[in-house]
């Protein structure tokens, strides 16, 4: 394939509940009847492979949630804490609508996440309790290519050069974070969705090539 019929390059984040309510991990059950303990959308972003913003929406939680919106987070992290309004997620979009939404968007597109796993959950997870269908990401998007960037990073740095004291202990190198500072690319507002879709679009620039 040349690279003028390479598909179109995109970057993906989302936000999220945090998996804590009531400090508790959820408790939800899906209509499979598997325990629901992951984060619920709050808002998503897409840029393209330039920084250019492609999509950006908040998305609403399931009620449940909305009912104990200063519970989302433990007393350690705090709801101002994050970039997610709680106010213009519960005025966001469903799960469904957003998926609606997406799907030409991201048809026929490469897609890069960071943590793939975690966001293909969130996504999967969000959507089922929303229309009670159970759908794996490929099932959603079927013409889609998604790329985990983290795991190229474990591949291409399998061990970390410098530690920034914001990465966290778990960090070993291949945190965004992380990797935006040790490709040259500085600080930047980490949990902003967009600031992090754009972050990654300059650190696959590195890590793609």
């Amino acid at each position: 394939m040349s690279q003028k019929d390479s598909p179109r390059t995109l970057f993906l984040d989302t936000e999220t509940t945090g998996s804590w309510l009531f400090g508790n991990p959820f408790s939800k059950v899906t209509t499979a009847g598997d325990p629901y303990k992951w984060d619920d959308l709050t808002e998503i972003a897409i840029c393209s492979a330039d920084g250019e913003t492609v999509y950006r929406e908040y998305v609403c939680p399931p009620s449940i949630y909305l009912k104990q919106l200063t519970k989302w987070y433990p007393e350690d992290k705090p709801i101002s804490a994050k970039n997610t309004d709680c106010s213009e997620a519960m005025m966001g979009i469903s799960p469904a609508q957003m998926l609606k939404e997406l799907a030409p968007l991201l048809s026929e597109a490469r897609v890069v996440v960071h943590n793939l796993d975690f966001d293909r959950k969130v996504i999967e997870d969000s959507c089922e309790v929303s229309t009670g269908v159970q759908a794996s990401l490929a099932d959603l998007f079927p013409s889609t290519d998604f790329v985990c960037s983290k795991k190229r990073a474990v591949r291409v740095y399998p061990k970390a050069e410098v530690h920034y004291p914001n990465c966290g202990k778990f960090c070993k190198g291949h945190r965004l974070t992380h990797l935006h500072h040790q490709l040259g690319f500085g600080d930047y507002d980490e949990h902003d969705p967009l600031a992090d879709v754009q972050a990654l679009a300059k650190v696959w620039s590195v890590l793609g090539s």
